[in-house]
């Protein structure tokens, strides 16, 4: 059940695209520099961070600070990429064998360690 999930959100992430609206919704929430951040993201993880901010205001969130974090908490990973296929073995690695993505997720994100360091 744990892979159908992680393959189901993989697939979301990777076939998603923002709304201009969304978007636009963004732009009243960021400083122009932070916007430039945000854009940085790859199109589903901008889409989740909006997910992410929504479910604070619906929950009634006002903090703009924290706001502002739900919208920027991935931005770490506009460093380093990652492409759909270690986004699969990452998946399966968790699902599989987690203390040893644990394990795995030390040191430098190069080779084919790479995914699970990002991670």
């Amino acid at each position: 059940m744990q892979i159908l999930y992680r393959g189901r959100q993989t697939w979301n992430i990777v076939t998603a695209i923002p709304e201009k609206d969304d978007i636009d919704q963004v732009r009243k929430i960021l400083s122009p520099d932070l916007m430039s951040l945000f854009l940085c993201l790859q199109p589903g993880e901008q889409e989740h961070s909006f997910w992410v901010y929504n479910q604070l205001l619906q929950s009634g969130e006002t903090n703009h600070d924290l706001l502002v974090a739900a919208l920027l908490h991935d931005v770490g990973k506009s460093l380093h990429p990652l492409r759909l296929w270690e986004r699969i073995v990452i998946v399966l690695g968790k699902t599989f064998s987690p203390q040893a993505v644990k394990a795995w997720g030390q040191g430098e994100p190069h080779g084919l360690l790479r995914p699970f360091v990002i991670s």
